[in-house]
């Protein structure tokens, strides 16, 4: 897994993620299947537990791990840049090779051209380019995972981040390649993808986790406190035979623990933040999911070191991290292809 982070202010866009690539396989306690299995109601004509409990309980666990991997990638000359997380292959193919196919290169026909040519004179967007990454992508997600059921094929998603030709606003585009769906975002604030848990709970004040907690915990003090008022009605000798009362589980979390309530979170004026308070900030906001799996009782699957990259308008992607190839002594950059 990784964590993708994405800055949008009025002066550019910078993007921020992790180095480490984990491979997570779905595995399952056998001692945790005696809480589901009936061992002493055993038929051999019967499954002794069915495929969603199966599922139900398993857990992503990491079995290996790459460290410096590459999870960020310029399609400079476009003022646009890419991260994924997820798998990192697809087959014989890298995530990695295929987001670079967009790339313009004078040896090979752009993309664009050929979008311009299909669609009759329309002109690339990031829409676009995150469309055509899920269409590209996807087909060869499809095949290789075509015999495994939906809900258990991994985990891809990619951020495409940057400015439309005539845009003079940056943007944030996030695909999910299992679900197919794209989402274009061009609001000045902080886009998170992937593993972002602390970082929600510092932003927010809740994070998805908790939030599923807390909506269990509300409908189990909604379901007391009906159960209260039925008691305490029939106390009173009125009858409640013909009355319909709520049903707690039609209230959400997001009801109970909306902004209304004044939940504090890191408040901050991201469109105006400079380049320099976008870089500081990205990088402070991964590093904080770099530490905190550093010293979680999990096997980390967030580490260090960042990558962060800005894209300007009119002056495309530009790695501000270090990235070299090192040997020894020998220190060599690496030159954008």
């Amino acid at each position: 897994m990784t964590t993708l982070v994405a800055l949008n202010t009025m002066n550019g866009l910078v993007m921020g993620c992790d180095s480490l690539a984990t491979h997570n396989q779905r595995l399952v306690d056998p001692s945790k299947l005696l809480t589901v299995v009936n061992m002493d109601d055993f038929d051999l004509d019967e499954p002794l537990i069915s495929f969603g409990e199966l599922i139900a309980e398993s857990t992503l666990v990491p079995i290996n791990h790459i460290t410096q991997e590459e999870k960020m990638v310029s399609l400079a000359p476009m003022d646009v840049g890419v991260m994924f997380t997820g798998i990192a292959a697809i087959g014989n193919r890298t995530v990695q090779s295929m987001v670079e196919e967009l790339k313009i290169r004078d040896s090979n026909p752009i993309r664009v051209l050929e979008y311009r040519m299909s669609e009759g004179g329309g002109q690339w967007t990031i829409e676009w380019i995150a469309n055509w990454l899920r269409d590209r992508i996807g087909q060869h997600y499809s095949e290789q995972y075509q015999d495994l059921p939906e809900s258990i094929r991994p985990a891809l998603e990619i951020m495409v981040g940057g400015y439309d030709p005539h845009g003079t606003v940056p943007c944030v585009a996030r695909v999910d390649v299992r679900e197919q769906e794209v989402e274009v975002d061009h609001a000045f604030t902080v886009h998170l993808g992937a593993q972002s848990t602390e970082i929600q709970r510092l932003l927010f004040g809740i994070d998805d986790e908790n939030e599923g907690v807390l909506n269990t915990q509300a409908e189990e003090l909604l379901r007391a406190y009906r159960a209260d008022i039925e008691t305490a009605l029939k106390s009173a000798g009125i009858s409640i035979e013909n009355v319909e009362l709520p049903d707690p589980t039609n209230y959400e979390v997001n009801q109970v623990l909306s902004d209304g309530w004044g939940l504090k979170g890191l408040r901050a004026p991201w469109g105006q933040f400079s380049v320099q308070n976008a870089i500081d900030c990205v990088d402070f906001l991964v590093n904080i999911m770099i530490r905190s799996h550093q010293f979680k009782l999990e096997m980390p699957t967030v580490g260090g070191p960042a990558q962060i990259g800005v894209i300007q308008k009119g002056r495309g992607f530009k790695y501000v991290s270090e990235r070299v190839w090192r040997h020894g002594g020998t220190v060599t950059p690496i030159e954008e292809s």
